[in-house]
Order: C-alpha cells, then sequence, then structure tokens
C-alpha cells in the first residue's frame, strides 16, 4: 500500500511497509520504528493510518517535525511527500514509486554493474557500481529519465562531467568517465565508501576542532584550485564533501557549477542549498569565487557547532535570514572552539563579499598555522597523534616553514 523511505541520515536506505494501526518514530528502543539519528528525539513523530488515510502526527519533538518545508503539529500525508527530522530526510511513497526508487539496481549500463542506490538529487541518482573493465568500485550518477528526454538537460549534465572530468586535484572528487546506454545517461566517478562530511554529522553531532580545521583546509585548497580553473561551485555543503579513506576531504558534485566568466548569464536563477548559499546567491545576483567561500564558512559553522547559522520553517525563511541576518557568535554556541578561528568563519559569512576573504589562497593563509598548531597541541597529548602528524604536516602546504613549537592562540 505505502512505504516510508529514508533517503538520508544514519538510517539512509531504509525502507518501512506500512500497513492499518501507529508507528512511532524514535530513537527510544520501544519505538515502533528506532531511529538513530542524534538529532531526532525519543519519541519524535507518529504515524497513523485510517481509513486508508495516513497522517503524520510530531510528539512534542525538541526540533521539531517538517512537512514539505514546513513545520507541522499534525497533517495528513501524500505520495511523494517529503518529512525531515533532525538530519533525516524520509519520503512517503507508493508500493509502485518504492519499486522505481530501486531503479536500475542489478543493471548494468555501458560497462557498469549497478549494485545498490547511494542517493537521489533533484534530476540524478547515484548508485554504487561496479566497472566491469577495472574490477573497480564508482559512484554512478544516472540523469533521472524525464530529464534524460530534455536535450537541454542532456547537454548541461554531459558538460557538467567533461568539466568535472578536467579538474585533477587530491581535494576533488575525481570524474573517470561519461556516457549513455539504452537511453540513460550518465558518468562515473571515485566512490568513497567513508560517506561525506554529513553522515559524520549525522553520527558525531558536530565534529573536533582539529577535525573542523581539515575540513575547511582540503575543502580552500580544492575550492583554490577549482577557482584557478574559473569554476564557481554554487554548492559547498556537508553533503557534498567525500571522505576518503585517509580522513582527507573532497569537494563532489559539480551539478550547480558555473564558468566564473560566464556567472551573468545565470543572474536571477536561484540554485543551491538555502542553509549555506551567500546573500547574493540567495538573491539571484552573479556570484564569483567569495560566494563559495560564504558556503564554507556556513559549512564549518553547522560542522562545529552541530546548527546551522540561519534555520527557519521553510526554505524562504532560512533565504531572507541569510540575506538579513548575522548569525549568532559560534563561540556562544561552542566555547571550546577557538576565538581566532570562530573569527575566521565569522569572515568568511560576512554579508558583503568584501568584507570576506577575496580568495581561498588568502583564507588559507590564516588556517595554516593553526592548522599546523592545533596538530601540535594534539601530538603533544597522543602518541597515536604524534605517530600521524609528519604524514599530516606534509599535506598541509607552508608547513615547512612553520616553527615546531607554535602554540594554539586562543584569544
Amino acid at each position: 500500500m505505502a512505504q516510508i523511505i529514508f533517503a538520508s541520515g544514519p538510517d539512509k536506505g531504509r525502507v518501512v511497509p506500512l500497513g492499518e494501526g501507529t508507528l512511532t518514530f524514535g530513537r527510544d528502543v520501544n519505538c515502533t520504528v528506532r531511529l538513530f539519528d542524534p538529532l531526532t528525539s525519543r519519541r519524535h513523530f507518529v504515524l497513523e493510518q485510517e481509513n486508508g488515510v495516513f497522517s503524520v502526527s510530531d510528539k512534542g519533538s525538541l526540533n521539531g517535525t517538517m512537512l514539505n518545508g514546513q513545520t507541522l503539529t499534525r497533517g495528513p500525508l501524500q505520495y511523494g511527500d517529503n518529512i525531515q527530522i533532525g538530519n533525516t530526510n524520509l519520503y512517503f511513497v507508493s508500493d509502485q514509486e518504492a519499486q522505481l526508487w530501486a531503479g536500475l539496481i542489478g543493471q548494468e549500463l555501458g560497462g557498469y554493474r549497478i549494485t545498490r542506490r547511494l542517493g537521489r538529487g533533484g534530476r540524478a541518482t547515484v548508485y554504487l557500481a561496479e566497472q566491469q573493465s577495472m574490477k573497480r568500485e564508482v559512484a554512478l550518477k544516472v540523469l533521472s529519465e524525464e530529464f534524460a528526454r530534455d536535450e537541454s538537460y542532456v547537454k548541461r549534465f554531459v558538460e557538467e562531467a567533461q568539466g568535472a572530468g578536467r579538474l585533477q586535484h587530491p581535494c576533488v572528487v575525481q570524474v573517470f568517465d561519461v556516457g549513455s546506454d539504452k537511453g540513460h545517461y550518465f558518468y562515473s566517478m571515485e566512490y568513497f565508501e567513508l560517506g561525506c562530511v554529513q553522515d559524520d554529522l549525522c553520527q558525531k553531532g558536530c565534529l573536533s576542532v582539529l577535525e573542523g580545521l581539515r575540513m575547511m583546509s582540503d575543502v580552500a585548497r580544492g575550492l583554490e584550485y577549482a577557482h584557478s580553473q574559473k569554476i564557481v561551485h554554487r554548492d559547498i555543503k556537508p553533503d557534498n564533501l567525500l571522505l576518503d579513506k585517509n580522513g582527507n576531504i573532497r569537494i563532489g558534485d559539480l551539478g550547480h557549477a558555473i564558468n566564473a566568466e560566464n556567472t551573468k548569464m545565470a543572474e536571477g536563477s536561484i540554485v543551491g542549498t538555502p542553509h549555506y548559499m551567500s546573500p547574493e546567491q540567495a538573491a539571484g545576483k552573479p556570484v564569483d569565487n567569495r560566494s563559495d567561500l560564504y558556503s564554507l564558512g556556513c559549512t564549518a559553522y553547522k560542522s562545529l557547532s552541530g546548527r546551522y547559522p540561519f534555520e527557519g520553517q521553510t526554505h524562504d525563511e532560512v533565504i531572507t535570514r541569510q540575506m538579513t541576518q548575522m548569525a549568532k557568535a559560534l563561540y556562544e554556541l561552542k566555547p571550546e572552539v577557538p576565538l581566532n578561528l570562530c573569527r575566521i568563519i565569522q569572515r568568511l559569512m560576512a554579508k558583503n563579499p568584501d568584507d570576506r576573504y577575496q580568495t581561498a589562497t588568502e583564507l588559507l593563509q590564516d588556517l595554516t598555522p593553526l592548522l599546523l598548531a592545533t596538530l601540535q597541541n594534539a601530538a603533544r597529548t597522543s602518541s597515536t597523534h604524534t605517530q600521524a602528524l609528519s604524514k599530516l604536516l606534509s599535506q598541509v602546504p607552508g608547513s615547512g616553514d612553520a616553527p615546531m613549537d607554535q602554540t594554539l592562540i586562543i584569544g
């Protein structure tokens, strides 16, 4: 009859068949459907079915329940509805839609054997697949069928793949191949089994200062390179930052990326994710590399505090606050975050682009000594950190000239 599909969060990929009666969703072990998202409540919401009609009711949860972007107390459900709780997104779908959700699993496209689904965006689905010729696992992004019938979307999708494929950098996800088969358009890229920063946040709530600094440094290095290639990403956020087996961050998903020389062509269009987009991006104005730096600031704020810098009951409300309000000081939420790091993030999130760091290179000049000092402080308290220190230092630009007795400045 109907099913609930977990599209993101710690339970991503889980499917819950629905029938008569009431199901309680929450972290409590006695709930019908136990959740593992730390931002959900012990009894978060109830899903009921009566006479073939389904409804959802919030149970006084701490962070609330949102239905299609609107906070609710109780409301009816229709197929395709999105329920958001904490870092978890669920979809209420029919049995037929659930079968479509499984998509191409078990099929082969252009030499790629598809094994399972990794995620779904507005216009494409990403699968885990094995490249038969190379015997390696890859992430395979497949354009949705309705968009594959539109030549303009196909052209944009292929250009996205080709543009990403030209980027060769340790902090950017590598695209291998682009092609089509059986009416499906796809491209393959590196697969990271550790997932993304958002998955990490779902498990931990927030990152440590050291983890946050390493993340910011890696992303800044990737942006420094992308911007040198005239690419503005336009969607920097935890979901698009992948973790490799060494704990390094790679920038992925260039679906909204644009050539920096053609940003005026995108004027008036609003793309990206409201919680992370710059004020000028939210206003539909032309953007440049400084917009990506703003998004990195929002990403760092969320990663270190566990909270969005700007919240709201609807996307429009979040966007309005992005354009008009200042975020609560990070050190008030997380006193353990050094003040000089808070100041870096505050500068990244300046409303006026002229008041931000002007380039990723300029940002790295402030981040690098702080990261080195934090690594060295960590090494003094942990033999494990000591053994890993030299390897980590070798990945930090300019570390060879840094004094080894630097201390972490907290004021």
